[in-house]
């Protein structure tokens, strides 16, 4: 996106960040700040609707994002503060909900359970958003084709959130927004398109914007006939993301079935490092096999010995995404 374009949407927060985030009672004795309304209060204010008790003390909101032509999930912990950055998460699902957006993508995989999760084992605090799509990646590849586009739809998000005053504190306070990219299954090919449009040219020494770092479960199709070649652009693309130095990247697949494709396809993006761009190798059964946080590393391939795969996107999540 133009550097100009990017100013003013910081600038249109920062306003918004003044208007909304201060709301103010006026007491006999002086000004105070008013008690800060509940998040599905707020968040009403602005088109969504966040039910009416959290789950493992997280909001589901639903509603929808100026550009964006589907419904967006945004989770949100019910004690979300200012005095701490925010890791942001947008996630990618990779097959057909059948008109379910909630039930065949958001109950199925419990994200709110695994917020909840992230936030105990890493002390940190992260706000995830879950756009839907139609048919099977359909949308996210129409919306999300060029970097451009896709961080509108992310500025978009924070905007709302600043001037619903959930994000009571100025959310570019603490610097670029701290990103982490996720997808599952076939979005991964949404996901290399993204990539491409940041770096056209290739090579693993492109600036990626607000992308800090990409996870991928069960993803990376590749055929013995494509892969490590030229011709599969999807594989190279990711390839050239995961080998950029300062950039994490963590991939998990189930080891045990490859009629998909996915252990070839990450065997073959572990190949192509080069040997003074290490990543780190683990085989789990269960989350609990895994390390914690970065002792995962930076740059990780997961194998899930008898994993299914939707299971392993409920199950992993958090511990993938944890650093």
């Amino acid at each position: 996106m133009n550097p100009a374009v990017l100013e003013t949407r910081r600038r249109r927060i920062l306003v918004f960040f003044i208007a909304a985030c201060f709301p103010l009672t006026v007491w006999s004795g002086g000004i105070k700040a008013a008690a800060r309304p509940s998040i599905p209060s707020l968040m009403k204010k602005v088109g969504f609707d966040c039910g009416t008790a959290p789950l493992a003390q997280v909001h589901r909101c639903l509603g929808r994002i100026s550009g964006y032509p589907g419904t967006v999930a945004i989770l949100i912990p019910a004690e979300l503060t200012a005095s701490a950055p925010i890791q942001w998460v947008v996630h990618l699902h990779g097959f057909e909900p059948e008109n379910d957006f909630i039930g065949q993508i958001l109950n199925l995989f419990e994200f709110e359970k695994s917020l909840r999760s992230f936030a105990a084992s890493t002390s940190r605090q992260a706000v995830w958003i879950v756009p839907s799509s139609e048919h099977p990646c359909r949308t996210f590849e129409d919306q999300f084709s060029s970097h451009g586009d896709f961080e509108a739809f992310f500025y978009n998000v924070m905007e709302l959130l600043t001037r619903a005053g959930v994000t009571p504190a100025n959310p570019l306070e603490y610097g670029e927004p701290d990103l982490t990219l996720s997808a599952h299954s076939g979005a991964y090919r949404a996901v290399s398109n993204l990539l491409r449009s940041y770096c056209p040219s290739g090579g693993s020494g492109c600036d990626y914007g607000i992308v800090s770092r990409l996870a991928l479960f069960d993803a990376v199709y590749c055929k013995p006939e494509t892969v490590d070649k030229t011709s599969d652009e999807s594989w190279r693309a990711l390839s050239w993301f995961s080998r950029t130095p300062g950039l994490g990247f963590r991939s998990l697949y189930v080891a045990h079935d490859d009629e998909s494709g996915t252990v070839m396809g990450n065997q073959a993006l572990m190949r192509a490092f080069r040997p003074k761009l290490d990543y780190s190798f683990h085989s789990a059964q269960s989350p609990s096999d895994l390390p914690r946080g970065s002792e995962l590393g930076t740059k990780a391939f997961v194998s899930v010995e008898g994993g299914d795969h939707y299971q392993v996107v409920h199950d992993y999540f958090a511990s993938l995404l944890g650093r």
